[in-house]
C-alpha cells in the first residue's frame, strides 16, 4: 500500500498483480477490482446554475454578496456536486454561507468556501452558495466571479456575474495637501500614473500595489486606496508630504448635525517652520462648537476657549464665519462609507506671508478601534500602526526614503470622564506626545507642539 498526501486527507492506491485491473474511484480512495463508485455513471443528471450579483455599484474596500443556486431539476438524485467560485484579482475572498447541501460524506461537513462540495441532492433540491468578497481595488470598470459546477460522472456547468466599480480610474477627485495645494487628482491605471492638474500639478508614476494594495512612488512615497479616499504620501513642490485625494463630499448641514470630531492641523509658518495644533468641534443647530484648546472633547473646553461658527454650505463647501472674531473657516467633508473626513488648506501662494494651513478631522465617538493601518508622515516616513486597545498601545513601523528603519512603541490615555475623541499618546521614551484620531479606513496621528515630534503628521489607511 502506498499513501501520497492530499490535502487534509491520504490518497491510498493498493497495487495488483493482475495487469488488468482497472483502478476506479472508491469514495476517499483510489482502489482496484471490486470496489464501486458511490457516485456511478450520471450522465442524465440535469441542473439549473444561476448566479446573482447585486445592485449598485461598488469600490475599494466595499464588500460584494454574490449568490450561486443550483437547483436538481432532473428526474433522479444525485451526488458529487463541486461548486468551484474563480473571483477576480481585484476581489479577495472574505466569506461563505452555504444551505441545503444535502448529507454529509464519510461524518464530515461539506467544505464551504470558493470551492464548495455537495454530497447529495433529490430531485427538486436547492443548494445555495452565498460568497462575501472585498474589492481590493478599482483598476477596471467592473470586477466579475466565475462559477463552475461538476458533477462527479456527469455534466458540468459554468456562469458568471459582473459587479460595476464607481470608483474606475478617471477623474473627480480633489487633493488637499499639508502645504495647502488644492489640486485635482486622476489615477492612469493604464500607465501607473497618479496624475495631479493643477498649479504645480505633476505626474508621478507608481508601481503594481503590494499584497497589502500599497502603490509605490518616488522619493520613497506611496499611496492607498481606501473607499473613495487616496491617502498617502507624495512630493508636489515641497518635498514628500501626506495627503488625502477625495471623491465623495457632504453637501448639507443637516449631514453634519450631532456630529462630534478632531480637528487636526499642521501650520507652515512663512519661514518653513511647521508647528501643530489639535481641537475638538461638533456640530448642534447647524452651529460649530470648537475649542482652541487640545481637550478631548468639547464639553471639555473650558467657556474662555469655545468658538462659535454658523454654518452654511454651496456646492459641497462648508463656510463658518465667527462673528466676534470675523474668523472664516472654509472646509469639504469628504464621504467614504459611514466615515466624515473633515479637510481644509489654505491656498499655497508664494508671495502671501500668512501661515498656510492643512486640517483633517475624522467624526469619532468612540474608542480607538484595533487594527493595522498603512500609511505616511511628514518626514516621508512610510509604514504601518499597529492599534491595539486592550493592552492600551500603539506601535509605528516605519522608513526613510532610504530605506532606514524607524520604530516607536506608545501607549494611549483618555481624560476621565470625557468622550475619546482625542486621545492622547505618549511615544517612544516618553517624552514624545501625539494625538490619536481613528474612525473608519482612516488613523491619523499628529504630533504635539513643544516636542521632538512637533508638527509631525501622519496620515494611514485601512
Amino acid at each position: 500500500m502506498f499513501t501520497f498526501p492530499t490535502g487534509a486527507r491520504a490518497l491510498t492506491l493498493r497495487a495488483c498483480a493482475a495487469a488488468a485491473a482497472m483502478v476506479v474511484l472508491c469514495g476517499d480512495s483510489l482502489s482496484v477490482g471490486g470496489c464501486s463508485s458511490p457516485y456511478p455513471d450520471q450522465s442524465d443528471a440535469h441542473l439549473s446554475v444561476t448566479t446573482t450579483p447585486p445592485a449598485g455599484t461598488y469600490q475599494p474596500g466595499d464588500t460584494i454578496h454574490f449568490r450561486t443556486t443550483v437547483t436538481n431539476d432532473g428526474a433522479r438524485d444525485i451526488g458529487g456536486i463541486r461548486i468551484v467560485t474563480t473571483l477576480d484579482y481585484n476581489l479577495a475572498f472574505t466569506s461563505a454561507t452555504c444551505t441545503g447541501q444535502g448529507e454529509p460524506a464519510g461524518g464530515q461537513p461539506p467544505a464551504c468556501g470558493e470551492r464548495t462540495e455537495v454530497s447529495r441532492m433529490p430531485m427538486g433540491a436547492v443548494a445555495t452558495v452565498d460568497l462575501v468578497a472585498t474589492v481590493r481595488s478599482a483598476e477596471s470598470p467592473s470586477v466579475s466571479n466565475r462559477v463552475s459546477v461538476d458533477v462527479t460522472n456527469g455534466p458540468g456547468y459554468t456562469t458568471q456575474s459582473s459587479v460595476a466599480l464607481a470608483n474606475a480610474p478617471g477623474g473627480g477627485y480633489r487633493v488637499y495637501t499639508t502645504a495647502g495645494e488644492q489640486l485635482a487628482a486622476r489615477v492612469d491605471f493604464a500607465h501607473s500614473n497618479l496624475i495631479f492638474d493643477g498649479p504645480g500639478g505633476r505626474t508621478l508614476p507608481f508601481s503594481a500595489a503590494s499584497a497589502s494594495g500599497t502603490y509605490a512612488l518616488p522619493g520613497g512615497a506611496a499611496w492607498r486606496q481606501a473607499p473613495d479616499l487616496l491617502v498617502g504620501t507624495a512630493d508636489l513642490g515641497s518635498g514628500v508630504q501626506p495627503f488625502v485625494v477625495a471623491r465623495q463630499f457632504v453637501t448639507s448641514v443637516d449631514e453634519l448635525e450631532g456630529r462630534t470630531f478632531a480637528i487636526l492641523e499642521i501650520e507652515t509658518q512663512a519661514d518653513g517652520r511647521t508647528v501643530s495644533h489639535v481641537r475638538p468641534a461638533n456640530v448642534v443647530d447647524a452651529m460649530m462648537h470648537l475649542c482652541v484648546d487640545a481637550v478631548p472633547s468639547v464639553e471639555a473646553c473650558v467657556p474662555a476657549s469655545r468658538r462659535f461658527f454658523p454654518l452654511s454650505a454651496h456646492d459641497g463647501m462648508f463656510s463658518a464665519l465667527d462673528s466676534a472674531t470675523f474668523d472664516t473657516l472654509y472646509f469639504r467633508v469628504a464621504r467614504s462609507g459611514d466615515t466624515r473626513v473633515l479637510l481644509a488648506a489654505e491656498p499655497n501662494q508664494a508671495l502671501d506671508a500668512r501661515p498656510r494651513r492643512f486640517q483633517i478631522a475624522l467624526f469619532s465617538d468612540g474608542s480607538p478601534e484595533a487594527g493595522r493601518f498603512e500609511g505616511g508622515d511628514s518626514l516621508g516616513r512610510w509604514g504601518m500602526l499597529d492599534v491595539a486597545p486592550a493592552t492600551a498601545s500603539l506601535r509605528e513601523t516605519l522608513a526613510l526614503a532610504d530605506g532606514t528603519p524607524v520604530t516607536l512603541d506608545g501607549s494611549f490615555s483618555s481624560t476621565a470622564g470625557a468622550p475619546p475623541t482625542l486621545t492622547t499618546t505618549t511615544l517612544g521614551t516618553g517624552t514624545s506626545l501625539a494625538w490619536l484620531a481613528q474612525d473608519g479606513p482612516l488613523a491619523v496621528l499628529l504630533g504635539q507642539p513643544g516636542t521632538p515630534v512637533d508638527g509631525v503628521l501622519q496620515v494611514f489607511s485601512r
